[in-house]
């Protein structure tokens, strides 16, 4: 009843086609581009978002997945996401990376982990995306969730790094644990560009005793 009293006061829309009543509606969810998944250390093609057996390293993820190709309407609906407080979006992104987990991972025995945001973006921007990711995948899985990853302020912003190279050595260190790692973890993101934030995230999980990382985004 409390629900449907808010969405009558404030009643839900496509943030895409601004005509469904949900914050993304189905039909605007199925004409996303399809991802192409790839090697996130070499960028060639895979068709399992595997690592390239040449590019596999002992600290690095065992696979990166992602829902949907980083292109047109998603760019933008991501940007709002991140930037423009629709935290709503959320609700709209996590039942994605659910079916995507169920699709390839035999996931029981892992547990959530949210790439987390320095403290400064996080009071400009009021919440970390990845975090409302991770928490409607682990009520989905019934899977635990552990915010275990700190991270520190870079030289500049992934963004600001304009080539790969660059984004691989700004971002090398920033990450630190507040705890005893997961054995087995499912590393949430929203994107995934260059893949530098998610390998030097797994190096560090890795070097402190996780087994298994395996790192699911909306978009690649």
């Amino acid at each position: 009843m409390i629900r449907e009293i808010v969405d009558f006061i404030f009643p839900r829309f496509c943030h895409n086609c601004f005509r469904g009543k949900a914050f993304l509606c189905r039909t605007c969810l199925k004409k996303m581009p399809p991802v192409e998944l790839r090697c996130i250390v070499c960028s060639r093609k895979n068709p399992f978002g595997l690592i390239c057996p040449s590019c596999k390293t002992k600290y690095g993820p065992d696979f990166a997945l992602a829902a949907f190709k980083f292109q047109g309407s998603l760019r933008r609906l991501i940007h709002e996401f991140k930037y423009e407080d629709s935290s709503s979006l959320s609700s709209a992104f996590a039942p994605e990376l659910v079916r995507l987990i169920i699709k390839s991972l035999a996931y029981r025995g892992y547990k959530i982990v949210p790439l987390p945001l320095t403290k400064r973006k996080l009071r400009f921007r009021g919440y970390n995306q990845s975090l409302l990711l991770a928490r409607g995948v682990s009520r989905s899985l019934n899977l635990e969730l552990t915010d275990v990853i700190l991270r520190d302020e870079a030289a500049q912003t992934q963004v600001q790094s304009a080539s790969r190279k660059e984004r691989i050595k700004n971002i090398k260190g920033v990450f630190s644990l507040k705890g005893k790692p997961p054995e087995k973890v499912i590393l949430i993101d929203d994107v995934i560009t260059s893949g530098a934030t998610v390998r030097e995230a797994t190096k560090m999980l890795k070097r402190a005793g996780t087994k298994k990382v395996a790192v699911f985004a909306i978009a690649m």
